[in-house]
């Protein structure tokens, strides 16, 4: 558990570094003014029934502090709000409260992943070069969620119309080349991720395995 805990602390560093390097980039050089759809491609892949079995499900509910905590196996009956193929480094967003941060990024790839219409997939587009981890930390400002409450509808359970994540603007250097000075950060951050999901595994498989032995002795006994 400390092994967990010591890389999640080296990861949150590595994430304050990279943001601050981003602002760096934005301060020494030029850019531009640019749509997220240019960049990404939007709900790219839509699920149709039967298309393929079990599926791996994932609703808003599974997306807490920038982690996707469960994932539902499924091999029939699937909800009707069971609509997005995802794939590793799509970024998730949740089109409903956008206020409370309901976004994630799959570092890892998920065996026939559907995600619920409650959120909008965000996929890098190959031809801009551009890595999902850069644009997910765009992503992740407040002048994003900000532009998505305004444009939200209803009151109680303020939603954007997937649509609406077209139009976000990015401020991107019109160099790309400026970005290189990232890739330390990404790097790290994406063997980080792997590194505490193997972890994380083999912890529960441990704590598994001292479970049945406790029930095994409390059988004999």
């Amino acid at each position: 558990h400390q092994v967990i805990s010591t890389k999640k602390q080296e990861r949150r560093s590595l994430e304050e570094s990279l943001r601050k390097e981003i602002l760096n980039i934005e301060t020494k050089f030029i850019c531009d003014e640019v749509e997220l759809n240019e960049v990404c491609d939007i709900n790219p892949e839509p699920f149709r029934k039967q298309a393929f079995s079990p599926i791996r499900y994932i609703d808003i509910g599974c997306v807490k502090h920038e982690c996707i905590n469960d994932v539902h196996e499924m091999y029939e009956d699937y909800p009707s709000r069971a609509k997005r193929i995802v794939r590793q480094h799509d970024i998730l967003f949740s089109t409903v409260r956008p206020n409370l941060n309901g976004y994630a990024m799959l570092y890892s790839p998920i065996d026939n992943g559907v995600a619920s219409s409650g959120f909008a997939v965000i996929r890098s587009k190959a031809t801009c070069e551009l890595s999902a981890k850069y644009i997910y930390t765009l992503l992740k400002r407040a002048a994003v969620t900000e532009y998505l409450m305004m444009h939200a509808t209803g009151t109680k359970y303020p939603t954007v119309n997937p649509n609406v994540f077209k139009t976000i603007k990015l401020i991107i250097p019109r160099d790309r080349h400026h970005l290189e000075s990232l890739e330390p950060f990404i790097t790290r951050i994406y063997a980080l991720e792997s590194e505490i999901q193997e972890a994380t595994v083999a912890y529960d498989n441990k704590l598994m395995a001292l479970y049945n032995d406790t029930q095994s002795i409390h059988l004999e006994n």
